[in-house]
């Protein structure tokens, strides 16, 4: 049985939140705090009373492959306990707690707990230093915050499995290494961004020890950040480890030796096995896109019919540099009128446009503008038309998204009358 609105956290976390503060403002490589006795005791217990048993069939990777790590994201659904936690967590007293603690504003919870919840990693699993995914799949929410809570009654260092900061991963020499084991209801709370690299060694359990490396795991979002640390939409990044040090110019290999390369490697190359394979997917994707989007036509009115794809336009009706498109006239034509809309990050541009080999200029500077032309067009006639744009910036350049495309201008209408 639980007890309603009994505490979750332990009261001394709540009673020196202002030197945990200091404490995760201060650290390196990256902001965090290692908070020891996180949840209440008695909470503490029923947690791992009601920790998930393990289902062989659920246990994979994110990439499909079979894994020794066995999560749980139907948090709600394990046990009362589970459930009382999660009523806490999505509470705007806890928000409010894990924001007065970081100094980040506005944090909210994430009812999917994508990649959160109960991680159950057994004997042999690790994980590679990485930096984690950082948008969320369904909201778009950028990702601030990872809490990972530990649950194991008993635990030797010199199993593995303890939790490792870098500063670097990517330069082994210059990389520099917390280790935070993962003793009991000890919490190492830390802020997710392009460099929290984090990561542990395998799980190495000495023979008859039947135990495995249990945690709860809380991540954090907020609807935005500060710009200069808003990155491109990326998954989990991983930096595979490098040889031991004793791996030395005269070192002769042990059979452990020899087995722990064997399998290195064969991590290694699945790990460009399966990134091919996702590259592939993506071209593909991008393959159907491409041509989706040649298929895109003009808003068009009038008696003017567009002949082939308009080489330039996007989906959006957004151009970039410059626009081609021809049209077959049905009627004799004396007028082309088009409607322009400017991209909000733009002052203002100037388009020149040919028409039936007719040039004329067109200046942007309200959000939409209409050009008309005269024109003496007969029926059955091919016109070709070509806009260029004078400027072109994206997104991403402006300052205000992570769109790398470029727009000068958007088309919202072509009429031949």
């Amino acid at each position: 049985m639980t007890e309603a609105n009994r505490p979750i956290l332990n009261r001394a976390v709540t009673s020196k939140i202002a030197d945990l503060s200091r404490r995760f403002a201060e650290a390196q490589p990256f902001r965090h705090v290692l908070i020891e006795n996180f949840f209440a005791d008695d909470v503490l217990a029923e947690l791992i009373r009601q920790f998930p048993v393990p289902d062989p069939s659920k246990m994979v990777n994110e990439f499909g492959r079979g894994s020794k790590k066995f999560a749980r994201h139907d948090v709600r659904n394990i046990g009362s306990v589970y459930e009382e936690l999660d009523d806490y967590i999505r509470s705007p007293q806890f928000a409010a707690v894990m924001s007065e603690l970081t100094g980040i504003p506005h944090l909210l919870y994430d009812p999917e707990y994508h990649g959160a919840g109960t991680h159950d990693n057994h004997d042999g699993q690790g994980m590679d230093p990485h930096v984690d995914f950082n948008l969320h799949r369904t909201t778009g929410y950028h990702r601030r915050l990872n809490a990972i809570v530990y649950l194991n009654e008993e635990w030797d260092p010199q199993w593995g499995g303890n939790l490792e900061l870098h500063k670097d991963p990517w330069d082994p020499e210059g990389d520099e290494v917390l280790s935070y084991p993962p003793f009991l209801n000890h919490c190492v709370l830390f802020e997710t961004n392009e460099y929290s690299w984090h990561g542990f060694h395998p799980v190495t359990l000495p023979p008859g020890k039947n135990i495995s490396r249990k945690s709860f795991t809380i991540y954090m979002y907020t609807k935005d950040r500060p710009l200069n640390e808003i990155a491109d939409k990326h998954g989990t990044i991983y930096v595979p480890r490098p040889l031991p040090d004793k791996l030395q110019a005269g070192y002769t290999l042990t059979a452990a030796d020899v087995e722990h390369l064997k399998q290195d490697y064969q991590n290694r190359a699945l790990m460009i096995h399966d990134l091919y394979d996702r590259e592939k997917k993506f071209q593909d994707t991008i393959a159907r896109l491409t041509q989706f989007e040649r298929n895109f036509t003009l808003p068009r009115q009038g008696w003017g019919v567009q002949v082939g794809p308009a080489t330039g336009l996007m989906a959006n009706n957004g151009v970039g540099r410059s626009l081609s498109a021809r049209f077959r006239v049905t009627r004799d034509v004396r007028r082309v009128s088009l409607v322009f809309r400017k991209p909000d990050f733009l002052a203002e541009n100037e388009l020149t446009i040919e028409i039936d080999k007719t040039r004329h200029n067109c200046t942007l500077s309200e959000p939409t503008t209409q050009f008309s032309c005269a024109a003496n067009i007969e029926k059955g006639a091919t016109v070709e038309l070509n806009i260029w744009a004078r400027d072109a910036l994206s997104p991403k350049a402006a300052g205000i998204g992570a769109d790398k495309r470029e727009f000068g201008f958007y088309v919202t209408g072509v009429t031949f009358e």
